[in-house]
Order: structure tokens, then sequence, then C-alpha cells
């Protein structure tokens, strides 16, 4: 955190929108680099079987997806003139999409699209006259509930379209059944780095419960800090 706030001071807003596609363009070569050349690191492997989702340079595909997305977002906003930067600007953005693509990752699909569509939105009010942001907003804000209504609905239907499994891989599942451990200490929960102790404590009753003995995290941020630091540390 102190290292973000240093670069924050010590940068202009520009130059560091700059620093992050510098950050960017480096990963997006050695990610094509390893997948061109060493694909047994450069794609993602299964029980030593290509899946062909790209990971380039990273230790999974969904870390792929996600953090040249995060990548991504920069080359939308920062300030340009030479023709040549441009140009590379533009490069930028077709390549990091083609690796956001090829990762195969849902969740970065997810937030790439809704983050495309946030910038486009941003533009288009920007452009408005400021009497019709107003009513703008009330109309984009009702088109995202209904489609929340719609997501929530068919939810199944849109995962299998994915190609994934309505569990999310069985985390669902997983979510429900600490569902019964976040009730029982709502407020403080069970202290940091203290609920997975294996067989031991309340997480024996998740495991059995999961038929997963071994099992060791909440696959979701949130409600792992839920477990740890209850509602006041996640509030």
């Amino acid at each position: 955190m102190a290292f973000a706030f240093y670069l924050f001071e010590r940068f202009p807003a520009n130059e560091l929108m700059k620093l992050f596609l510098l950050v960017g363009a480096v990963a997006a070569i050695g990610s094509l680099f390893l997948v061109v050349f060493f694909p047994q690191y450069g794609l993602q492997n299964r029980a030593g079987i290509a899946t062909g989702a790209w990971e380039g340079i990273f230790g999974h595909k969904n870390n792929c997806g996600e953090i040249m997305t995060y990548l991504l977002m920069p080359a939308f906003f920062v300030q340009v003139k030479s023709h040549s930067a441009k140009l590379f600007r533009v490069a930028y953005i077709v390549i990091v999409l083609l690796i956001i693509v090829m990762s195969r990752s849902a969740g970065a699909w997810v937030v790439c699209g809704s983050c495309l569509m946030f910038i486009a939105m941003l533009r288009l009010l920007v452009r408005m006259p400021r009497k019709d942001v107003a009513a703008m907003v009330l109309v984009l804000s009702g088109l995202a509930v209904i489609a929340g209504i719609v997501i929530y609905n068919n939810f199944s239907l849109l995962m299998f379209a994915l190609g994934k499994d309505p569990t999310m891989s069985g985390r669902t599942i997983i979510w429900s059944g600490l569902l019964p451990s976040l009730i029982k200490r709502p407020l403080f929960g069970y202290g940091f780095m203290a609920f997975w102790q294996g067989l031991h404590g309340e997480s024996a009753n998740v495991g059995m419960l999961m038929h997963w003995p071994g099992m060791g995290y909440a696959e979701n941020g949130v409600i792992e800090l839920w477990l740890e630091l209850g509602a006041i540390g996640v509030a």
C-alpha cells in the first residue's frame, strides 16, 4: 500500500498510466513468446494435457485474463499526441484483448466486457448536455436492473453457454456449506487465519459436509474475510 501511495505521489496520472501500459506491453510480449515458442509453459495443462487456454507468463488462465484486463484499462484513458503513440495504443488494445479472449477465463470475459461497457457509457455521458445526463443515468440504471433479473433467472443457461457449470466448479456448494459457520460468529468471525484448521474445530464440520477434509479456502474473498474477521472486518 505504501508503494501504491508512492506511485501516485511520484507520477502525474497520465505518466502513471503510461507506466502501466509499459508493464502491460512487457506482460503481453512475454505471454505471446511463451505461447508461441514454449507452449508447455504458455498454455494451461491439466494432468499433463494442454487445454488450449492461454496463461502466458501467469500461473493460471484466470490470472492471465484478469490481470491483462486491469492492464488494458489505462489504454482507454491515457493521453497521447504523436501518431506512433496512437498506433501503439491501438495495437496494444488489440493484442491484450486477444490474450484475454484466448485465456478462456469466463470471469475475465465478464469483467472486461463490463469495463468496456462502462467506458463507452462514460464517453457517451461526457458528450451529452448535463440536463440529459440524469435521464440517461436513470435509463441505464433501469436496464442494469432488468439485465440483473434476467441473468439471475437464467443463470444456469448462461453458465452453460459460457462452458461452465452452474455451481461455478463447485464454488456455490462451498459457499452454501460455509453459511452455517458464518451464522455462528457473524460479527467478529473466528480470528485472523484461525478458521481453517483441517479436521479440528469448525472447519472440520465444513470439510466433512463437503467431503473434502483438506479444504482450506472459501473460494471467495468476502466470505473468507467474514470467516476471519466477521461482518465488522468486512465493513
